[in-house]
């Protein structure tokens, strides 16, 4: 779809005439009609601050107004090829129908797959309306889309925002404790200190190119936030903490919230290779901490290459950013 025609259905959905539409947004009354049909009709192509004012005064995302123009079947080909290469999508035919598969559990594509999530939820919701209502319910279904992701982020600033005001003073008591962290090795230690704790906690690892790979941390927004649990929040302060520390050596760290079936979960993808190998021995930890049953025999064991591991990855964090 061509941006004019972006234009005029947004402009449609939102009640206005071009000639309303073009003076909101700055248009002298004489020459405001003659401008947004201009616009409507690909003569000529806003610029991005008219695109921004566009954006406030018909409240859409941005991205509803952006260039993105699938025209012919073999567009539309080349963008699946992407999703394939890109995010793991797979393409499963039988004699009935084709369908465009993704797996929900696939760390690598995680915030898609949250998108996903939202749009089947909506979808949904505006499926289920009754007949009554099932005109405003496709609005607000035309609605979402156009707003799309303006409402999910803002979803995700407040979330950050109520996380980060909740953990501040456990950061502010891991500094002052004199907790701290220089080789990889304490890393380990604080991530095993989390595994004893009742987080749910998934390790993955993300390669940008040979060399450059990250170790992607994921948690549970509602197990973070849960009440009564101290040594809980004890424990991920101290890992909030050493995180801000690695920032101040260089480490790159993003963090990414997203929703699914499991509930909003919170990652951190901390940008350095040598971490990437500590995805296996976090879940090794994590089976050990789970073992209820382990004899003396099996705890032993673990300890041994425990100790073996932290000596192996007594490397200094800031030297290898």
């Amino acid at each position: 779809m061509k941006l004019g025609e972006k234009i005029r259905r947004l402009r449609v959905m939102a009640g206005l005439t071009q000639k309303e539409l073009g003076k909101k947004i700055g248009f002298s009354a004489a020459t405001a009609d003659s401008r947004m049909r201009k616009y409507e009709s690909c003569q000529m192509a806003p610029k991005e601050d008219i695109r921004t004012k566009l954006a406030e005064v018909l409240d859409v995302d941005m991205s509803a107004l952006s260039d993105i123009d699938i025209q012919t079947y073999e567009d539309v080909m080349h963008v699946l090829f992407l999703l394939e290469e890109e995010f793991g999508m797979k393409i499963e035919r039988t004699t009935e129908k084709t369908s465009l598969v993704f797996d929900n559990n696939a760390n690598t594509a995680s915030i898609l797959n949250g998108y996903l999530y939202i749009w089947d939820a909506q979808k949904r919701k505006y499926e289920q309306s009754i007949d009554e209502v099932k005109d405003e319910a496709e609005d607000q279904y035309k609605r979402w889309k156009a707003r799309f992701p303006k409402d999910i982020q803002s979803y995700c600033s407040d979330q950050l925002y109520k996380l980060s005001q909740f953990y501040a003073p456990f950061v502010q008591a891991a500094q002052e404790s004199g907790c701290t962290i220089s080789t990889v090795s304490d890393f380990i230690v604080q991530i095993r200190e989390l595994c004893q704790c009742p987080l749910t906690i998934e390790s993955e690892t993300k390669l940008y190119k040979p060399g450059d790979g990250a170790l992607v941390l994921t948690f549970l927004l509602s197990e973070l936030l849960a009440p009564e649990q101290a040594e809980t929040h004890k424990r991920f302060g101290e890992y909030l903490y050493m995180l801000s520390v690695m920032e101040s050596f260089g480490m790159l760290i993003d963090k990414d919230l997203f929703t699914t079936e499991c509930g909003t979960q919170i990652s951190y993808t901390l940008h350095m290779s040598t971490l990437m190998a500590l995805k296996s021995i976090i879940r090794d930890i994590q089976r050990f901490e789970k073992q209820a049953d382990s004899n003396d025999w099996d705890k032993e064991m673990f300890e041994m290459d425990y100790e073996d591991t932290l000596r192996q990855f007594n490397i200094s964090i800031a030297e290898n950013i």
